[in-house]
């Protein structure tokens, strides 16, 4: 049977199903499903709260993409490809003092020291998830964590993206690994983890298509015969991290008002490569070394240090203060570099209220310079038990543009720079009803690095402004999930965001086979404003500001099928399906069309014990 066919019968069968549950007057199905809770090692984590859950369930389940989870981004139309975060709030949230800022990396997609899940429940578990979509696109994760005996636990995760690509030079393949060991004393008062992390990444580059032209009836019209820019270009990056936390608790294992004090030590290696061995005429601007193949490379490698004391468990006033200290080289076209870094911070929660908490966090050079990095945030929380739920965000962040920006030297790309300090200073405030809500925010910058194509420069003073809407709910067996923003940049051409964007999802829900299968069938779309939107650089993976070429303004749809047998959970999709019957404008970077029609399918599958 054509999986066409096939598709759309499973997207009608929660309509049949819908005559034997007439009668019923809602489900009472108990979903036979793992509830996992875990930290981390960020402090950003408890002074919010105790612990996340992991559910595998369909409410919670949002596919195998990181990126949805991001509220607005654009990427190059391969899942595991560079991206941009387009709402500013987002963006501005991510920036943090750290003298090292490299290329790109696929933070969405790797582990890291910070996001790495350490559970606290006792029962053993596995989480196995694939999926295969546009073009071979694959998508695998596996996860286990159990205890090895009362006081020690075990976890690791695997996580391996593949993806071919549509277009000639394009295919992407990254693995990720993580591995930790934990002990805790009987007594509660001596902590220790250690851990592994592995990060490896190849891609193909090949700059974009060269003429637009080519992008034409996505019916018939082999992707693979379209002229690209680059034919041998890639991308080659590896992470490798070890660190080891020794934490003490001093005082009675019953009180929450104890303090602890955490060292951590970590090294830090990070290796960044470009190649093209037969680069095209005139693509690169500048050749520096050679005329005939280019290859562009950083290394880094970091003995860090940082002490952290605080309280994690009270519940109405936890707070942290840390020292870091780091010793890096940095390796860059035959020229080392021996450099540290030294930085103190310290944060607070204070439970105001029952219902309301504000946190506060800092951080800063040790050294003070009037030019060094600062970075001050104080956030208002609401308790989800609250109907309407006011909130606040301040913060502001003047950092430094990193060694990386003021030292680089490649084969085509050399700049050496005193660069200003750069600012960014974002106010938020945001009121819920139950589950929607709607913010507005205002961000003023100055000195803000982008980048033009040949070289970095910086920008002068400007302000952002926007209102984002958010809501979630249901209506008899229907689900709504929708989110809507505008935003308006003044005085800032340097930055280049959408007006306006829009997506939703709507979801019907049934239970068929006597309550055996839950299911959910429905449509998911998106739209965004058209404008210039950054084209990308594949040298230093970087976006790169333009003003003649718009992007954006089209549908982007996709409908899918959920279903869930106890622990396992199956999906179907069928990605912008309307390709072929409407104008084939899915750009959303210059160069990079968005995937045609395409059907993916996957599955989630939780163990225990």
């Amino acid at each position: 049977m054509n999986y066409r066919i096939f598709f759309f019968i499973i997207l009608l069968l929660p309509f049949a199903a819908i005559a034997q549950q007439e009668k019923e007057k809602e489900d009472t199905l108990v979903s036979d499903t793992l509830n996992a809770y875990y930290k981390t090692l960020s402090p950003d984590m408890w002074l919010r709260g105790d612990s996340i859950p992991i559910v595998i369930e369909l409410e919670s389940f949002t596919g195998f993409d990181p990126l949805q989870n991001i509220t607005w981004w654009q990427n190059t139309g391969v899942l595991g490809s560079p991206y941009e975060i387009l709402w500013f709030p987002d963006y501005a949230k991510q920036l943090r003092t750290d003298f090292f800022a490299f290329m790109h990396r696929p933070d969405q997609y790797m582990f890291t020291r910070e996001n790495i899940p350490l559970f606290t429940d006792s029962v053993p578990f596995s989480i196995a998830s694939y999926s295969n979509g546009y073009k071979r696109e694959q998508y695998f994760d596996f996860i286990h964590s159990q205890r090895l005996a009362k006081q020690w636990r075990l976890t690791l995760d695997y996580r391996l993206i593949n993806s071919p690509g549509a277009y000639k030079n394009q295919k992407l393949q990254q693995s990720h690994f993580f591995t930790t060991i934990e002990y805790k004393a009987k007594s509660d008062k001596y902590h220790m983890t250690a851990g592994l992390v592995l990060n490896k990444v190849l891609q193909q580059e090949n700059g974009g298509l060269l003429y637009a032209n080519n992008f034409i009836d996505t019916t018939v019209y082999d992707r693979q015969l379209a002229s690209v820019q680059l034919l041998t270009a890639q991308n080659r990056m590896r992470q490798n991290d070890f660190f080891l936390v020794n934490e003490f608790r001093f005082g009675s294992k019953n009180n929450r008002k104890r303090i602890f004090a955490e060292h951590t030590f970590n090294y830090r290696s990070e290796y960044h490569v470009y190649s093209d061995s037969d680069p095209l005429n005139g693509y690169y601007q500048q050749i520096l070394l050679d005329s005939t193949i280019t290859t562009d490379s950083v290394a880094h490698r970091a003995f860090e240090n940082k002490i952290i004391i605080g309280n994690k468990d009270s519940k109405t006033f936890r707070w942290y203060a840390s020292a870091f200290y780091s010793s890096d080289q940095l390796y860059n076209l035959e020229r080392d570099s021996s450099l540290s870094q030294k930085i103190i911070s310290a944060g607070f929660a204070l439970q105001i209220t029952k219902q309301f908490t504000l946190v506060a966090k800092m951080s800063s050079d040790a050294t003070f310079n009037s030019d060094g990095d600062r970075n001050l945030s104080f956030e208002l929380l609401a308790s989800d038990s609250l109907k309407w739920k006011p909130s606040g965000l301040f913060c502001y962040n003047f950092i430094k543009p990193g060694i990386f920006y003021s030292q680089y030297s490649g084969n085509h790309i050399a700049w050496q720079h005193n660069w200003a300090q750069t600012q960014t200073v974002l106010a938020m405030a945001s009121l819920g009803y139950k589950r929607s809500s709607i913010s507005i925010f205002y961000a003023n910058i100055n000195h803000q690095l982008y980048f033009d194509g040949a070289e970095f420069l910086q920008g002068g003073q400007g302000n952002i402004s926007g209102i984002l809407g958010k809501t979630d709910f249901d209506f008899g067996r229907f689900h709504l999930n929708a989110t809507a923003g505008y935003q308006h940049v003044k005085s800032a051409p340097y930055l280049h965001l959408p007006d306006w964007f829009a997506k939703c999802r709507l979801t019907m829900h049934n239970s068929v086979f006597k309550k055996a299968l839950s299911l959910q069938t429905g449509l998911g779309l998106w739209i965004n404003d058209s404008y210039y939107a950054d084209a990308y650089n594949p040298v230093i993976q970087t976006f790169v500001v333009q003003n003649s070429i718009k992007t954006g303004g089209f549908i982007y749809p996709t409908l899918f099928v959920r279903a869930q047998i106890k622990r396992a959970i199956v999906f179907l999709e069928m990605i912008n399906f309307t390709a072929g019957f409407t104008k084939i404008n899915y750009w959303q970077t210059p160069g990079y069309p968005l995937p045609d029609r395409g059907f993916r399918f996957g599955v989630t599958w939780s163990f225990l014990n």
